[in-house]
């Protein structure tokens, strides 16, 4: 009789991730072996997040957190559904710890992992972040900026906005320095801003004692212990 023996399949690796990165990217993300193997590989790619607040937007592009993979025979780059290339997974809006971990098997048969080919990634601290401002509703006495964003802290104290004048309005900017804090604790303390991880939308009104049309431009900024974000500007 004949026997053939099949040895275990060299190094994973998980590859295209650093030991830390920024809240609010897209990564992408692989699964490669050291050497080709001359059997088909199943495997999964799984995520497990620590964080005081799980951000449920960490997660794979396919959705979730665990996704399904194979190694076609005589190759050596994980294959994912409908992915050409790496699998791309967001970073979310909190302080968090993120690991990517694997299990593989081979004709049905689960495969021990030595070395252990799991990832560990720090998502960091950083200032908030504005993803856009905007003019909201208008009219001849006032009208409402909206801004954007998160704050990987969960809190904010202060927005500073600074108006500018429109072409021909004869006015000096403007700037104003608001106390954001209560309001913020009061949204973060909500359930509901659990869904979102940090991402918040702030509305603040004003209203005008002339003419409200003369305001052309204005540039945000935001505060709180981590630092100020950049400005950003909307123009009307």
């Amino acid at each position: 009789f004949s026997l053939l023996i099949n040895p275990l399949p060299s190094t994973f690796t998980i590859t295209g991730v650093s030991d830390t990165a920024l809240p609010g990217q897209q990564i992408s993300a692989g699964v490669s072996l050291n050497s080709a193997y001359t059997l088909l590989i199943s495997g999964k790619l799984l995520l497990t997040v620590t964080a005081d607040v799980d951000d449920p937007t960490i997660q794979f592009a396919t959705g979730g957190r665990s996704v399904d993979f194979t190694i076609p025979a005589g190759a050596t780059q994980a294959v994912f559904p409908g992915i050409v290339t790496g699998l791309g997974f967001q970073t979310g809006t909190v302080v968090s710890t993120i690991q990517l971990s694997v299990t593989v098997e081979v004709s049905g048969s689960v495969l021990p992992l030595d070395p252990d080919p799991t990832r560990t990634i720090t998502v960091t601290r950083t200032a908030p972040v504005i993803s856009s401002v905007r003019f909201g509703s208008q009219s001849s006495s006032g009208f409402t900026v909206l801004v954007d964003g998160f704050a990987v802290s969960r809190g904010m104290t202060q927005a500073v906005l600074e108006f500018s004048p429109r072409a021909g309005a004869n006015f000096q900017s403007v700037p104003f320095t608001l106390d954001v804090g209560s309001l913020f604790g009061a949204w973060y303390a909500r359930e509901e801003s659990r869904n979102y991880g940090s991402q918040f939308e702030l509305t603040v009104p004003f209203t005008s004692q002339g003419d409200a049309g003369a305001v052309g431009s204005v540039t945000v900024r935001l505060i709180n212990t981590d630092g100020t974000s950049g400005p950003v500007t909307a123009s009307k």
